[in-house]
Formats: structure tokens, sequence, C-alpha cells
């Protein structure tokens, strides 16, 4: 039997007093042992090229090739030749969990979701890869984010985390404008998860997000739960829920006034499905 990866903690980058983002640049990256990280990593090949290594798959990555690790996935490196690489570590939860917006577009949850899973289960399927001036840009963007961290002047944590932001944003659009058809899959679940997020208070129908899809129900219903490990109504319903706790927390609405606006007709109906996703009541949130 074969030992388990190296696993390195967050705590090995970021304390939990500080924000949790950290631009690493490896020296000597010929080879590197599989091994897994407790955060998530977005990976960007700035020069050269390398054998990525995973327990089901490797495959060559070159320059211009960005990707996401997902936290607790095992990963190395083989054979690489003038290889320069850099390692973005952060938190998704804490970073990207309240950023509503960046939800809206359909390469980001291509990309930074649904990608990493496929790539997981079935082999690279597809990835970003980068012109020569959008590489540039994504690595003066990093470069932005490393000196703010380095250098902890007044408010670093807020800008950091907005260029951080910023570079997933520019990131997420570019793989949405990626015409390889290995992207096809992923991008089209993203088209339905970003319509899910933009009209989520309106009636959806599965038959209309597999239009969207340009796949058969089954089809979406099969992908889509390998994707996320849910329906797309069950994805409809716990995007109201969260929304819903949103709300409770930092508006002056009732219970009633909440469902409402996030898409219930039945309050009743509302109160069942928000204790049955977060274990209470949407009273008690609220009080």
């Amino acid at each position: 039997m074969s030992n388990p990866p190296i696993s390195y903690s967050a705590g090995s980058y970021f304390t939990p007093d500080e924000i949790p983002l950290r631009v690493h640049r490896p020296q000597h990256h010929r080879k590197t042992e599989i091994h897994a990280h407790r955060f998530t990593e977005l990976v960007v090949i700035q020069a050269g090229r390398v054998v990525h290594v995973t327990h089901e798959e490797e495959y060559p990555v070159q320059a211009g090739d960005v990707f996401v690790i997902h936290e607790g996935d095992a990963h190395g490196y083989r054979d690489g030749k003038n290889l320069t690489l850099l390692n973005i570590m952060y938190n998704s939860r804490r970073l990207l969990g309240p950023a509503e917006a960046v939800r809206k577009i359909p390469g980001y949850h291509a990309m930074f979701c649904i990608e990493p899973k496929f790539r997981k289960r079935h082999g690279p399927r597809a990835r970003l890869r980068l012109n020569p001036a959008e590489l540039d840009k994504t690595l003066d963007m990093v470069a932005s984010i490393k000196e703010e961290l380095e250098t902890r002047s007044p408010g670093y944590e807020l800008l950091a985390t907005a260029m951080f932001l910023q570079l997933v944003g520019f990131l997420s659009r570019g793989y949405s404008r990626t015409v390889a058809p290995q992207t096809t899959g992923a991008l089209r679940l993203g088209e339905v998860i970003s319509f899910i997020e933009e009209h989520y208070d309106q009636p959806i129908r599965l038959e209309q997000l597999a239009k969207i899809a340009h796949m058969s129900s089954r089809h979406l219903l099969r992908t889509f739960r390998e994707a996320t490990g849910l329906t797309p109504i069950e994805y409809l319903l716990h995007r109201r829920i969260h929304r819903a706790v949103n709300l409770l927390q930092t508006e002056d609405l009732n219970v009633t006034e909440v469902a409402f606006t996030v898409g219930f007709t039945d309050s009743n109906y509302f109160s069942r499905q928000f204790r049955n996703i977060t274990g209470q009541r949407p009273t008690s949130v609220r009080n």
C-alpha cells in the first residue's frame, strides 16, 4: 500500500489572524513529490514546461497555462524544463465566499469550481491557456498582490483582497472566452450556474436550464450532480437560502418578506427548506 501524500496545512503559510492569501514562487521546481494542502491553489506557469502529476493522471503543462488545485487534491510535478511557476494560495471560503458578483461569470464556475473536479475524476479535460499579452497582465496583477502582502502598508488586506478578486475576474473572463472543445462541458455548466445566480429569485424550471446547457434534462442532471453534488433545483434552493441568511442578518425584513424576496411563494415551505439546509429556524438567524 502506498503512503498517503504529504499534506501542508494552511498554518504553514498564513495564520488565522491574517488575510488567507499568499504568493509563492517555488525554486528548483524540476520535481515535486505528490502532496496535498489544506487551502486552494491557483497555479500560473510563467515559463518553461513540466509534467503535472496526480494519482489519476499525468499530463504536460507549459507557459501560459493556469489551473486550480482544490483543497485536499493531491498533485505533484516531474521533468520540469526551464520552469518558472507561481502559486497563489488562498482560503476560497473566506476570500471568494462573500464575493457575490464573481458568481455571475460562467468562466468562474467552469475554471475555479467545475474543471478541477472533472480533472480529478476524468483526467485533464481543459485548462485556461493565456496568450503572451494575457500572461503578462496576469503576472503584473500577481506581482501587485505579492507587493501588498509583503509591504503590509495600512489597508494592505483590503487592497490585496481587491486585487485578488480582480485577478479571479480576469481569469474567469478569459476562460469564458475559450473556444477549445475540451472546455465546452464545464462552460455549459458554468452558464447554468451563472443563470441561477442571476435569476434565483425567479421561477426556474429544469427544462429551461437544460436548454441553456444544450443538454437533455437527464444529461444535465447527471453532469450537474457530478460537478456540484446537487441537482440544479437543489442548487437553486441552496442559493435562495444562502441569500435569505444574508438578508435576515443584514436587513430589517420579517421572515415572510425574506421568503418572497428570494423567490419562495410560500413562507411555510421556505421555513422548512431553511431548516433542512441550515439546521436552524429563520427566526433564530434573524434574532
